[in-house]
């Protein structure tokens, strides 16, 4: 099973743990991490995420975020002008309108995730309009309903 972390995802675990919300999906994405350290799960990040992990102000988290994708058993996507042709089309159809989300979704897709799983409000809430767009196997998840799911798996 092959996962696609988003940048909300690698930097989650540093986020405010005093709201619920962030501490449950915190402790997933640990889950997550443990998974693909034993093997179940095959990690995803591109390098879109390393761009924007460069963007946080704060210089401890952005220490520690890359520390979590220094460590991390994962293929790295790079951006190529095929991934920016299928960004620029999927952008056309106005279904989201955040660039790198964009490109989060098509490096997920063309790197033939199963899975996008983010924090990010607006892609869970259009989930079903992206998945249309990408491959049937393809599904968008917070990391909750992740852990979840696979946990009934197995």
């Amino acid at each position: 099973m092959k996962i696609y972390l988003n940048t909300n995802i690698l930097c989650r675990p540093f986020d405010d743990l005093t709201q619920k919300r962030i501490r449950k999906e915190a402790a997933a994405i640990n889950k997550i991490f443990v998974s693909a350290f034993g093997g179940l799960i095959t990690l995803t990040i591109s390098n879109v995420a390393l761009s924007e992990v460069e963007l946080i102000s704060n210089s401890e988290k952005k220490r520690k975020v890359y520390s979590v994708i220094r460590e991390l058993p994962k293929e790295l996507v790079k951006i190529n002008e095929g991934l920016i042709k299928l960004a620029d089309d999927f952008l056309a159809k106005k279904i989201i309108y955040d660039y790198m989300d964009v490109l989060h979704l098509v490096c997920a897709n063309v790197y033939e995730s199963n899975f996008n799983v983010t924090c990010d409000d607006e892609l869970l809430q259009k989930h079903r309009l992206i998945e249309r767009f990408f491959k049937e196997s393809f599904r968008i998840l917070n990391p909750v309903e992740f852990i979840k799911l696979m946990e009934e798996e197995l």
